[in-house]
């Protein structure tokens, strides 16, 4: 039996198995919660996610879920009071973006120094988007580009004018990142605007860069 008592008086009692039975339910309940958040991360392939709540309930939540589900989501813990957790839930997921940014990038280069699935800067990047091989574009959402393109979807730069094929019907572009943003989209790229630093880190290649599917 537990009793809880107030100025002396008894206020409530339990029984040790009205006890366990409650805690049986909280289990069962926190395990299909689990299941479904498991289906959730799998079904829209979730890449960050955001716990909060008392901790005794929240992390066995996170231990229900597999760890080979869990490792494809970055997870943030915060135990904190409603209020703070508003405050704070915009800016810890804005953080975490930015620093994806910077990594993908930062493999972005890595890759097309290395000749690899990565390209650099507007010529090779168009010519990858016209031949439908990027798997994630990423441009400087603060810069204006201008170019051109064709009936059939194909897009070059403005300097490429004169080069292009002979017979070709170009059509002027002067908000040329947004086109290739819909090229992107489709052919099922990953569309990603950059700020800050990742942004900064391509300045030397038109802010523009692309990990590529082959």
């Amino acid at each position: 039996m537990i009793t809880v008592q107030r100025d002396g008086a008894n206020v409530c009692e339990w029984r040790l198995d009205e006890t366990e039975q409650i805690e049986r339910h909280a289990a069962d309940s926190l395990e299909k919660i689990a299941e479904r958040l498991t289906q959730l991360i799998v079904d829209r392939k979730w890449e960050r996610m955001v716990v909060f709540g008392d901790p005794q309930l929240s992390r066995p939540l996170l231990g229900q879920i597999s760890e080979s589900c869990l490792a494809k989501v970055e997870v943030f813990f915060e135990d904190a009071s409603p209020e703070y957790f508003e405050e704070r839930v915009a800016a810890i997921l804005h953080e975490a973006q930015r620093k994806r940014e910077v990594a993908a990038v930062r493999r972005a280069k890595e890759l097309a120094l290395g000749r690899s699935r990565g390209c650099l800067g507007i010529r090779d990047t168009l010519e990858a988007l016209n031949q439908s091989r990027v798997q994630q574009l990423m441009f400087d959402s603060n810069r204006s580009i201008s170019g051109f393109s064709t009936i059939d979807g194909q897009l070059f730069r403005e300097k490429d004018k004169l080069a292009v094929q002979a017979g070709l019907l170009l059509q002027p572009e002067p908000k040329l990142i947004e086109r290739m943003m819909k090229r992107a989209m489709e052919t099922n790229a990953k569309v990603t605007p950059l700020e800050g630093r990742a942004a900064a880190d391509l300045a030397d290649h038109d802010g523009v860069a692309a990990l590529l599917r082959w």
